[in-house]
Order: structure tokens, then sequence, then C-alpha cells
């Protein structure tokens, strides 16, 4: 709230005759002794302003002295003010505080009641919107609000979430090829190492073989792991990737069993 001192000297308080400058305690005062004596006052204030009148009560030698006067804001809701003697001096006194007023253009209206002492000092208005504290307003300013958050979240482009979304989808879905391929690939490769069970693939170790002239061939086995000492022997009989040959014959890595009997090597010259 704004508080603003006008001195009994502005020149924007009328008089009416018979007023005089005189000293007093805090600077000059001014002060009649005539009933019916005046003065006003034109003053603007925000709504729910209000003015207010201070003067000084001072001692007199005539202890009976009462001391009336009345105010009124635009000829209206008058206010009297009476005063008793007083044996020491009242440097400030308040003689009138109005009402909260209107906001626009104001008068002032104080006349004397009585042809004793007034002595009148200053006019202080209150307007609660005239002096905002500049911090206040600055730190109001720069707080967001509710409205401004939500304003400034809807002008994201609309283009540019879409995109986001499209492009994380086509890394993720590259990610999961890139997986897939490299499994696959591993396996292709534990496959031809013989790292990968015969059961894996679904078939069986051993197929129905036949018989040639010379020999008995295992016609259905599938993998093999050679022997050196028997290499001309193991083509001969075709031992697939994923069977062994052993002192005892021929055993099957996927049951562990054997599928035929050892034969002896041919002789070759």
């Amino acid at each position: 709230m704004k508080q603003t001192i006008v001195s009994e000297s502005d020149s924007r308080i009328n008089y009416s005759q018979g007023w005089s400058s005189v000293p007093g305690p805090l600077g000059p005062e001014r002060t009649t002794f005539t009933y019916g004596q005046s003065f006003n006052f034109r003053f603007n204030v925000s709504e729910g302003g209000t003015v207010e009148v201070h003067g000084g009560l001072h001692p007199s030698p005539n202890s009976s002295i009462v001391l009336k006067s009345v105010y009124d804001v635009d000829n209206q809701d008058q206010f009297m003010y009476t005063a008793s003697w007083v044996a020491h001096s009242t440097p400030v006194a308040s003689f009138y505080n109005s009402s909260p007023l209107s906001a626009g253009s104001h008068t002032l209206f104080v006349s004397m009641l009585s042809n004793n002492p007034y002595f009148f000092d200053f006019i202080q208005i209150n307007d609660p919107l005239a002096g905002a504290d500049p911090a206040s307003s600055a730190s109001s300013s720069a707080t967001p609000t509710a409205s401004q958050i939500t304003s400034s979240a809807s002008s994201v482009p609309v283009a540019a979430i879409v995109v986001t979304s499209f492009g994380s989808l086509a890394l993720l879905a590259s990610l999961i090829v890139a997986a897939f391929l490299l499994r696959r690939r591993q396996h292709r490769r534990r496959s031809r190492l013989g790292l990968v069970p015969p059961s894996d693939s679904g078939e069986s170790c051993v197929d129905p073989f036949t018989e040639t002239a010379s020999t008995s061939v295992l016609a259905g086995v599938k993998g093999r792991r050679e022997v050196s000492s028997l290499n001309r022997y193991e083509d001969e009989l075709r031992i697939p990737p994923n069977a062994l040959v052993g002192s005892t014959g021929v055993i099957c890595l996927e049951t562990g069993q054997i599928v035929e009997e050892r034969l002896a090597p041919p002789a070759y010259e």
C-alpha cells in the first residue's frame, strides 16, 4: 500500500479565510479559532483507498474548552470529532479516517463547529494499488503459472514426437534382427564343429543300412570323428560326423550305444 503525505502548506488544499500558519512541535501548522472555518482537498485513489486527517492537540488556559470539527468525503458519511482539554501536547493526533472509497477522484471537506483553537498538520492518502512492491511484481512475473506450463507443453511439434517414436522402434527392430543373425551364425558354427546335439535337428542317429558285396555299410548315421589309423576303412564304411569309431565298433554320440560292432579293417596292398 502506498501512503502519501500532503502537508498543510500544499497548494492543493483550499482554505477559507481566517486560517493562519503557526509553528508546531513537528513543523508549521494551520490553525483557526472561528466557528464555520473550513478547507477542502481533492484527491484520487484506487479501489479501497482511504484518506486521513491529522493535527495537534495543545493545552489551553481554559480547561473547559471542547474542540469540535466535522469531516466527510463527497458530502457523504459525515463524521464529528470531539477533543477535550489536554494537559500536554499531542503532536500527531488522528482527527479522521475515512471508510474504504471507490476508485477515482474524491473531495475531502473539513469544517469547524466551535470557536476553540484547531491545529491542522497534514492529510494522509492510503492507496492499496498505487505502491505495488516491484520485487513482488518481478517474482510473480518470473514464476510460470499452470496455464503457461500447459501452453508451453502443447507448443511442442507433433511431428517431432512422431519422428522420435519411429526412430526408437527402428533402432529396437535393428537390435532384434542383429541378435537373431548372430545367434543363427553361432548355431551354424557349433553345428559344423559337432557341438550341437543331434536332437536339435529332430533326426535320429541311426538310419537303416544296406550291405554291399565287400562289407557292411552304415548308410543313415550322421556325422563322424575321424581316427587317423582308420581313415581308409571309415571312408569305405561312410561313417557320418555324429558317430565315433572306437575299439569295439561304431558308437552313436546321441545315445552312447554301439550301433555296429567293429569290423576288422580289410587288408590293403
